[in-house]
């Protein structure tokens, strides 16, 4: 199968005082209707820079240092702002991450959702409305017709929620990139979007990218799993592999991040790495990781780790079997990790 979406080598520049900084680094992957795709990784990890590239929407000061992004085997990096407006929505939508502040305050929902319509598919209002309310009802939104005309205040965050996703099926769309929709819901409201997606792409064969920094949310929606630090995918695989058998230290850090109930991992403490996501220009020539990994050893300074094949790829020197010697040999700093007391 041809991929719909093909981000291939995107790095992304900031230039400041004479130096260049890379917030995205060498990102690649693909996607295509048959799977959701989750990238996950903490703030300032270049998730929703990566996005808003895929989108042409990135502010003046960050520039495209190579790559190309490939949607139906066009790249859409060479199109213009008027090819960018038809595609946007209507091709690639995008749910964004606080409803709140995505709904004009002052519009009724209907008005939003026939303008959206109206515009793209170049339909009379009359029939704008027909879809916006069918729309609604393929969400769950009860009494479609009534929410129709309300205004966004009178609405709670997960219909709030459920209205933004409404409006991106409405221009069946092909893709639809969702930048952490469930970050300002509770966790009740966050199992009824995450369902609602699910059914969104099984019913309507549309491809998801799914940004988040919540490993627990993306192991219940994603078939795939991309884990990003500092600007670069550093482990790949399926979802089943990175959450039961993860490789890179840092995918392990995030797993013991996450609390459970479960009884064996009850009582154990709740773990927390030491440290913070490095300056961008501290990691062109060496491993992001090496101040907060607990198991970083001497090449990790001095050389950027290779891909290298397990159950998912990951980029670490600790699974290069061609040199053993190297797991020996410690840098001379490293950050301590700290745990936190508590149950798990």
């Amino acid at each position: 199968m041809n991929d719909l979406l093909s981000v291939q080598n995107l790095s992304l520049s900031i230039s400041k005082n004479g130096e260049k900084f890379f917030p995205v680094r060498d990102v690649s992957f693909s996607i295509n209707p048959s799977e959701i795709i989750g990238i996950i990784g903490e703030s300032a990890s270049g998730k929703t820079l990566t996005t808003q590239a895929i989108l042409q929407l990135l502010t003046p000061n960050i520039a495209l240092e190579s790559g190309r992004i490939l949607f139906q085997n066009d790249d859409i990096l060479q199109k213009n702002e008027k090819e960018m407006t038809a595609i946007r929505g209507k091709e690639i939508a995008y749910i964004p991450q606080n409803p709140h502040s995505s709904l004009n305050p002052t519009q009724k929902i209907g008005s939003q959702i026939t303008e959206v319509l109206m515009r793209h598919l170049k339909v009379a209002k009359k029939e704008s409305i027909a879809l916006g309310i069918q729309a609604l009802e393929k969400v769950k939104i009860p009494y479609p017709e009534k929410c129709f005309y309300l205004y966004p205040h009178e609405l709670s965050g997960g219909m709030k929620q459920r209205v933004i996703i409404a409006m991106a099926l409405a221009l069946k769309p092909k893709i639809i990139i969702a930048d952490e929709p469930t970050t300002a819901l509770d966790v009740t409201l966050q199992k009824e979007i995450l369902h609602l997606l699910k059914m969104v792409h099984i019913e309507h064969k549309i491809g998801i990218l799914f940004i988040t920094h919540d490993m627990a949310v993306a192991s219940h929606l994603c078939d795939k799993i991309l884990v990003m630090y500092a600007g670069e995918i550093i482990e790949r695989g399926l979802t089943k592999d990175i959450i039961n058998t993860p490789k890179h230290p840092y995918t392990k850090m995030l797993l013991e991040a996450v609390p459970t109930l479960d009884k064996d991992k009850y009582h154990n403490p709740l773990r927390v790495t030491a440290g913070t996501v490095p300056q961008l220009k501290q990691t062109h020539t060496i491993c992001p990781f090496i101040d907060r990994c607990p198991k970083s050893m001497l090449i990790c300074t001095k050389q950027k780790p290779l891909t290298f094949n397990q159950k998912s790829k990951v980029n670490c020197w600790l699974y290069d079997e061609r040199n053993t010697t190297n797991r020996d040999q410690k840098p001379q700093k490293k950050l301590p990790e700290k745990e936190v007391a508590g149950s798990r």
